[in-house]
Formats: C-alpha cells, sequence, structure tokens
C-alpha cells in the first residue's frame, strides 16, 4: 500500500489586509500547492491520503473556500483515494464539539475520514485505529499543551503486532519542547518499536526523525505560510507499506528568489548588473517573491528598486539591507529551532524577566492568538504582568 502525507495546508489563508492583487495572487497559491499534491497522489496511485492537521488556515471559512476545497477532494474520492485527516490548532474545536469542526462536515460527506482518540465513560483515553488492509490508522489532532502527556499514554496502550503496519498522524513536530504543541525527540522515540510510520506536521519545513531510519516525519507546509519560510523545504512524502521505505517529493509553490550583492545601489544599471550577476535575468515569467539582500548605503530609494522587479513581472519584493537584524530570520529559516534561539536571545537581553517562563509564556500567547482564543490570551498575559507586579 502507498501512502501519501502532507499537511499544514491552510486553505482559505489570506495575508495580512486581504485585498488587493497579491492577497488574491497567494489565496489562490494554497489551493493550488493542494491541488497539485492531489494530481500526483492520483499519477502515482497511492491507496490512501493523509492530511496532518492545519487543512484550513482559520476554523471559520467562507463559502467559497468550502466550495473550492470539495471540487479538489472530490478528485480523490473519484479516483478511489480514501483521505483520512486529523484537526490541527488552525481548525481545533473542543473536545466533544466535533460538530462545530468543518473536518467533521467533510467526513460526513464522504470526502474525508476523520481519524481521533476519544474518551470512555471514565474519562479515560482511548485509541481506536481505522484499519485498510493490513495497516492500523490512529489519529491524535492537536494535543497541544498536553502533547507529551498523550503521546506517553499512547505509547504504553498501543499493542504493537508484527502482521500489521501502525500508521499514526498527529498535529506536532519536534523541537526542545519549547515551542506550544511540539514534543521532544526523547518521547517520540518511546514509539521506535510500536509504530512504522508517524505523520506529523505543525512546524512548516521538511523535517525527519531520527537521521537514520527515520519513523517520524514532518513535510513542511505546501506554501509558505510566512515570508520568512522562503528558503525552507516543502512537499510531502509517500510511505510504501511493503517496502517500508518513504520517498519525500518537494510540492509546488510560487517560486522565490534571494538575490545577494555586497554592492550599494546607486542607480537602475547597478540593479540590472547585479540581477545579472545572479543569473537571474529571465526568471520574471513566473512571477516570483523576490527577495534581495544588498549593502545597506542605496541611493536608489527602495520604491524604485520594487518598481523594477515588479515591471519585469515579479509580484512582491522584499528588500533586506544586510545590516538588518531582520535577516537573521529569514536567513534561518531552514530550521525552525533558529527562531527560538533569536527570541531566547532578545529576552535575555531585556534583562527584565525569567528567560524561560517569559519564553514560555509568549509560546502561549502566540498560540492562543492564532488560534484566535481571546479569553485565554488575555487571561494568561494578565497572569504574566500580575506575577511581575507582584499583585
Amino acid at each position: 500500500m502507498k501512502i501519501l502525507h502532507c499537511s499544514d495546508i491552510h486553505l482559505g489563508r489570506r495575508i495580512a489586509g486581504g485585498v488587493g492583487e497579491f492577497s488574491e495572487m497567494r489565496f489562490n497559491d494554497y489551493f493550488n500547492a493542494f491541488d497539485y499534491i492531489v494530481e500526483k497522489a492520483i499519477d502515482y496511485e497511492v491507496d490512501v491520503f493523509v492530511v496532518a492537521g492545519d487543512f484550513f488556515d482559520k476554523r471559520e471559512i467562507s463559502p467559497e473556500v468550502l466550495h473550492r476545497t470539495e471540487n479538489i477532494l472530490r478528485k480523490l474520492s473519484d479516483n478511489k483515494i480514501e483521505c483520512l485527516i486529523i484537526e490541527g490548532n488552525h481548525d481545533n474545536f473542543s473536545y466533544g464539539r466535533e460538530k462545530d469542526s468543518w473536518i467533521h462536515y467533510l467526513s460526513q460527506k464522504q470526502l474525508v475520514r476523520r481519524v481521533s482518540y476519544t474518551y470512555n465513560e471514565n474519562s479515560e483515553i482511548e485509541f481506536p485505529f481505522y484499519q485498510i488492509n493490513n495497516v492500523r490508522f490512529y489519529g491524535l489532532g492537536y494535543p497541544g499543551l498536553f502533547v507529551e502527556e498523550v503521546i506517553k499514554e499512547f505509547s504504553e496502550k498501543i499493542i504493537y503486532d508484527n502482521s500489521f503496519v501502525n500508521y499514526l498522524i498527529i498535529h506536532t513536530a519536534i523541537t526542545d519542547g519549547m515551542m506550544s504543541g511540539t514534543i521532544k525527540a526523547e518521547s517520540i522515540f518511546k514509539l521506535k518499536e510500536k509504530v512504522h510510520y508517524i505523520a506529523g506536521g505543525h512546524l512548516h519545513n521538511f523535517s525527519k526523525y531520527p537521521s537514520e531510519y527515520p519513523f517520524f516525519f514532518v513535510p513542511g507546509s505546501p506554501e509558505m505560510w510566512d515570508f520568512s519560510e522562503f528558503n525552507q523545504k516543502k512537499g510531502f512524502i509517500i510511505f510504501d507499506t511493503d517496502s517500508k521505505k518513504y520517498e519525500f517529493y518537494p510540492s509546488k509553490r510560487r517560486e522565490t528568489i534571494l538575490i545577494e550583492s555586497n554592492n550599494s545601489i546607486n542607480n537602475i544599471n547597478d540593479l540590472i548588473e547585479i540581477v545579472k550577476t545572479n543569473d537571474r535575468i529571465e526568471y520574471f515569467d513566473s512571477k516570483p517573491i523576490v527577495y534581495l539582500k544588498c549593502a545597506n548605503q542605496n541611493k536608489l530609494d527602495n520604491a524604485d528598486i520594487e518598481s523594477f522587479f515588479l515591471s519585469k513581472g515579479a509580484c512582491k519584493v522584499f528588500i533586506i539591507n544586510n545590516n538588518n537584524s531582520n535577516y537573521a530570520i529569514f536567513e534561518n529559516a531552514s530550521d525552525d529551532s533558529n527562531l527560538f534561539e533569536v527570541e531566547k536571545e532578545v529576552i535575555t537581553s531585556w534583562n527584565l524577566f525569567d528567560v524561560d517562563s517569559t519564553f514560555n509564556m509568549l509560546q502561549r500567547l502566540k498560540r492562543y492568538h492564532e488560534e484566535d482564543l481571546m479569553d485565554d490570551f488575555h487571561s494568561t498575559l494578565d497572569e504574566f504582568l500580575d506575577k511581575q507586579l507582584g499583585v
């Protein structure tokens, strides 16, 4: 059996502002990237299509988003490819309110099958599986702050039988455990002898664990969710349950181009020479997003630089000076954990608060804001401020 694993599709995402040609272009990019993966699933004749969370960008979606989503998913059902899916933090909901989830709606329409854990009458977690041939699929959704506990309980209850393949789907990724919703490597390692493949998500860069004989995978989001993700590896994974081998395939996303120069830009001719030096004079037909890293002192106005690239067909331009501290985030975007280190360094430089507790609080605030849990956001912030003020 061949199983395709993708995650963090973020259908319906609109960039800040949500209006204009570029916003509409990016809105379409997420559908195009997902449609490409579905077409590849059909081409490669996969048996099962897995989405490991964050299928939608928000819990509330528009009729247009729903309509376009159903049309793409219908390609899978028309080709007898079963789609299994879990909720991520972006499409998450409170337990017991499954009907509030658009994933539940799509399962009622028989376009997807939602896989999840349940609670019994004694409030104990149970882990039912959905079986196709000799593969048992388990879904753990997005446990969030309780991911360590849920994985521990799963590892204690999972039944390993060599005649079956255990395939786990969970919306998490491996970090040092400091980012909300992620898990430590040692916790995942407990499952090494109990599952054959763990389909993860949450972070947007491809990763696998361990480096030798991996069994935990994050494919990366098919499209950039944030512009700092331009040099991340993104795609989907096909796992063959017979050979126990996997293969990574890059997604089709909007092209991003980094153009670098140590020279300042004094006029348009300087800009043309920089583009020629980077061997990218003919790239404009693809409407790329251009990242221009150049020397700090530019006599040519940034607006003129942007106009030059836009006139050649680029759809967006980011100008980054060599001494721009924000570039550290772009430069390190291939490793999500580096962003956490940058955040910790900034907090440390304040010399005002305990670094670890402040970092943890900020991760929680980001999660609550991302999930539109504003009551939790405000209560967490109030609690932190009260503690600092000694109230």
